[in-house]
C-alpha cells in the first residue's frame, strides 16, 4: 500500500507519481514499479510512498515536492526536478477509511527513462521497473486497482 503504512491514513500523508515521457500522447512512455518484497502480491504500481520528516515542514508544498522527487529516486533511479512535477490532487480520505493520495504527473525527457535500470534497491526495498506504452497500461492484468484508477480516470484526461 501506498504511503509507507500498511493499514490506515500515513501519519505525514503519502504520494503516488504518474511519470511519463514528453514525447506526445501516441509516443507516450509510462513508468512503473513492482514491490518485489510483496510477493507473491506482485503488482505494478506508480512511484510512490510516504512523505517523510525529512521531507520538509508537515503539510507544506515543499514536504510534497520533496517526497514525490525522493520516492521516485528510490524506486526507479530517475532524477526529477521540481519543475517537472505538476500536483494534480490533494490527498483526501475516502468514504470506508480509506484514501487517496497526492497525485503528482511528472513530464520527463526519454532519455531519463532510457537510462532507468530494470531492478533497483532502496532501504532494504527491491523494485523491479519497467516502460510502457499507454496502450500496454490500461490492457495490464497485474496493475493496482487503485492505480489503474487513478490513471484512467485523473491522470488520461490531463495527457490526453
Amino acid at each position: 500500500m501506498i504511503g509507507g503504512k500498511r493499514k490506515g491514513f500515513p501519519r505525514l500523508g503519502s504520494v503516488q507519481v504518474c511519470v511519463v515521457s514528453n514525447d506526445g500522447p501516441k509516443k507516450m512512455i509510462m513508468v512503473l514499479v513492482k514491490d518485489l518484497n510483496l510477493r507473491p502480491l506482485l503488482l505494478w504500481k506508480n512511484p510512490g510512498g510516504g512523505i517523510e520528516e525529512c521531507d520538509g515542514p508537515e503539510g507544506s508544498d515543499e514536504s510534497l515536492f520533496a517526497a514525490a522527487i525522493r520516492e521516485v529516486w528510490q524506486e526507479t533511479k530517475i532524477q526529477l526536478l521540481k519543475e517537472e512535477l505538476r500536483l494534480i490532487q490533494r490527498q483526501m480520505r475516502v468514504e470506508g477509511g480509506g484514501y487517496i493520495p497526492n497525485v503528482f504527473i511528472a513530464t520527463v525527457q526519454r532519455e531519463k527513462i532510457d537510462g532507468m535500470p530494470q531492478f533497483t534497491e532502496s532501504d532494504g526495498e527491491k523494485m523491479q521497473t519497467g516502460k510502457f506504452s499507454w496502450k500496454e497500461v490500461l490492457g495490464m492484468r497485474d496493475l493496482l486497482m487503485s492505480h489503474r484508477k487513478c490513471i484512467e480516470e485523473k491522470i488520461g484526461p490531463m495527457i490526453f
